[in-house]
């Protein structure tokens, strides 16, 4: 399997306004897509914003580990752990929100 990067630096507001420079990026993002790799091509971004929408909607899932550690460390300053926090479910992170 062939994996590559390209990395392309501009000085766009030299050269262009900012729309004629969102334009001119939006159009080589699609001229790459569609003669590469097609929807296997990721963008900056693309895997975080999914993240983010994810974890917005159903939390972030903790380990068991991560939930020890916070349990010791509510203890450790005197706090009811199980008071403050209701667990949500135990749900684990989706890592099929990473495939494109």
């Amino acid at each position: 399997r062939r994996i590559s990067h390209t990395f392309i630096a501009q000085v766009i507001d030299f050269l262009y306004t900012k729309e004629e420079a969102k334009s001119r990026v939006r159009e080589l993002m699609e001229d790459y897509e569609s003669l590469y790799f097609g929807p296997a091509t990721r963008w900056p971004g693309d895997r975080s914003d999914k993240a983010e929408e994810y974890a917005i909607k159903e939390g972030i899932p903790y380990s068991e580990g991560q939930i020890n550690t916070l349990r010791r460390s509510a203890e450790h300053v005197g706090l009811d752990f199980d008071r403050l926090l209701k667990s949500k479910g135990k749900k684990s992170y989706p890592v099929e929100i990473f495939n494109k």
